[in-house]
């Protein structure tokens, strides 16, 4: 993934996009299931695979089964 310079205090679109192309670790532009799964595991956070989906599904709005930026984006503000 290319790593994105962000500006130092807040540039929060930034620090997203950084955040998406670390998780997108195939740099296809997308989030996909695998990939939110492999995150969750390097942080040491269990979720089951039932839960992931839930997550995804909730956030993917066009889908696809996988979240884009714009997507991304949107479940990071909700929290």
């Amino acid at each position: 993934a290319i790593m994105a310079t962000c500006k130092i205090g807040g540039d929060d679109e930034c620090e997203l996009k950084t955040a998406f192309d670390m998780i997108d670790t195939n740099n296809d532009g997308f989030i996909s299931v695998m990939e939110l799964k492999q995150l969750l595991a390097k942080v040491n956070y269990h979720m089951s695979d039932e839960e992931i989906i839930e997550i995804m599904n909730h956030s993917d709005l066009n889908s696809d089964g996988m979240l884009d930026f714009s997507e991304f984006q949107k479940l990071m503000k909700l929290g």
